[in-house]
């Protein structure tokens, strides 16, 4: 059995925290099943279109995509009073088991989480293997 490694994670606080500069980190929890994996990223504020997920070799990135913030996020018009709400950008990137199948991983967007299946590769079941005479 394989494992999900995290690779870094943006800033030194821990993950759903906010590091000194208001950026904040997704908390994340992972899954394994005999089919594969699940990232389930929280995720909630964020439109589909603002996050990015890449893979490049083993590692999987989720991070929001340049240039989401500069988006209009207000649905009212006028001068805000009061500003609590932020939706920092933020990256976290993951090493994938030697058995996952990168070219299987689908994403889905659900109540606020961002949640990541990825398949296991087909393991080849021991068996026979016929030896051919050569002429």
């Amino acid at each position: 059995m394989g494992y999900i490694v995290v690779e870094s994670a943006w800033g030194p606080a821990g993950a759903g925290q906010r590091t000194d500069i208001g950026r904040k980190i997704p908390a994340v929890d992972a899954y394994e099943s005999e089919k594969g994996y699940t990232i389930e990223v929280e995720a909630a504020g964020y439109e589909h279109d603002d996050i990015s997920i890449t893979i490049k070799g083993s590692v999987l990135r989720i991070a929001t995509v340049e240039g989401y913030e500069d988006k209009k996020l207000r649905r009212v018009d006028g001068k805000p009073v009061m500003s609590e709400i932020r939706k920092p950008s933020f990256s976290r990137s993951f090493r994938l088991p030697e058995d996952a199948d990168t070219a299987g991983i689908e994403a889905e967007s659900c109540n606020g989480m961002l949640i990541i299946s990825i398949p296991r590769n087909k393991k080849k079941e021991p068996g026979r293997i016929e030896i051919t005479r050569r002429s």
